[in-house]
């Protein structure tokens, strides 16, 4: 029995985002291969872990919890840090990717290490990359990379940042490990061209097919499930300032997630904080937007749309990370005249919809499937 070791920051069981869903099935499938799991994660980061007792489920054995919030105030680096983030706030350039690994956490790391024998090391986000620098370990570590750090900074900066310097420390970050998973087929292409000496495969995000699941009554003529990361509120602020006066105002909309708390009550929307049964909005939704202005990565929210056989209207940062980005499902439509006017194409051309929906079962099947992508996962883990 192969025993994994996961890096990973935030609390995956609390399903209060893509990237949380993204590991919670990867967990899934390591149950299924019967993988020997330990998670060493981060509590007073983004979760408190509070309440760990319940979330102690197979295929994970050990939870191992570094205290992120004591990390930062004993590191020397705290000042660094604070100055990074209000830079980014104030829009202001730095030099450098921050860098979470402080030495209390690659003590951690070493000890866990020394008490186990795991096949493999799997990192997510290059924050954390240090932790393997100068390890005594001779299994394979592995790069989970789900987001560019620098195109998502140059984004939320408005492009006030050092791109040179930034990309150049990513590159040199990734470079540390044996392999490197990208969830994004774009961020795959780019990073492999300059690290052309370590094993690079493109696994996305995936799930069950869902589309041949009975579908409810339609109650709701839009839908769109978010976090309230800052590329979802300036892209559900953009929506609803540009295109929402643009549509027909018997259009019914439901917003679910964290984003639901960023926008004021209309006549015409139902907000949930915390969606519990999503099969049951899918099932009752006809289509999905996604109206991002910026962002890396694949966008998880479009292909769980996708795997209901649910059109998606978008812009065109909302393919980013597909290997084709036409024929899949989505209308991309980046002006707020077009997003609204194939909004209103999809509810009230039958032909168009249904066409639209067939591609978008055809390109989810083809790959987003997870019994496709369990394949793909059995090549990197053999």
């Amino acid at each position: 029995m192969k025993k994994i070791l996961l890096v990973y920051p935030h609390n995956f069981y609390e399903h209060n985002s893509g990237i949380n869903s993204r590991y919670y099935e990867l967990i899934k499938y390591f149950d299924k291969r019967n993988f020997n799991v330990d998670l060493f994660s981060l509590k007073n980061f983004e979760s408190k872990w509070d309440t760990i007792n319940k979330y102690t489920i197979k295929p994970i054995n050990n939870i191992f919890l570094y205290d992120f919030a004591k990390g930062k105030k004993k590191s020397k680096i705290k000042s660094l840090i604070n100055n990074v983030i209000k830079k980014i706030i104030t829009h202001k350039q730095y030099g450098s990717l921050p860098d979470y690994a402080f030495p209390s956490m690659k003590k951690k790391l070493r000890e866990i290490i020394a008490n186990n024998n795991y096949d493999y090391i799997i990192i997510s986000y290059l924050y954390w990359a240090k932790l393997i620098e100068d390890l005594d370990y001779r299994g394979l570590i592995i790069l989970e990379i789900s987001d560019f750090l620098t195109l998502n900074l140059f984004d939320i900066t408005n492009g006030s940042i050092n791109i040179g310097n930034l990309i150049n420390e990513e590159i040199h970050r990734a470079a540390l490990f044996n392999k490197i998973i990208c969830i994004s087929y774009d961020e795959l292409l780019l990073f492999s061209q300059f690290i052309p000496t370590t094993e690079f495969y493109y696994v996305p995000f995936f799930l069950k097919d869902s589309s041949k699941k009975k579908k409810l009554k339609t109650i709701y003529d839009i839908v769109i499930i978010a976090s309230d990361n800052p590329h979802n509120i300036k892209g559900i602020n953009w929506f609803f300032s540009e295109v929402y006066n643009l549509l027909e105002k018997n259009i019914s909309i439901f917003i679910g997630g964290k984003i639901s708390k960023h926008i004021k009550q209309y006549q015409n929307i139902t907000k949930e904080f915390f969606v519990e049964n999503i099969d049951k909005i899918y099932l009752s939704a006809k289509i999905a937007i996604c109206p991002l202005l910026g962002g890396s990565g694949i966008k998880i929210k479009v292909i769980e749309a996708l795997s209901y056989g649910i059109p998606v209207v978008t812009t065109s940062k909302g393919v980013i990370g597909f290997k084709e980005k036409q024929n899949n499902g989505c209308i991309i439509a980046n002006s707020p005249q077009s997003f609204a006017e194939s909004i209103h194409c999809l509810l009230y051309d039958k032909e168009k919809y249904y066409d639209t929906s067939k591609k978008a079962i055809d390109y989810f099947n083809k790959n987003f499937d997870a019994e496709k992508i369990y394949k793909d996962l059995d090549n990197i883990f053999h």
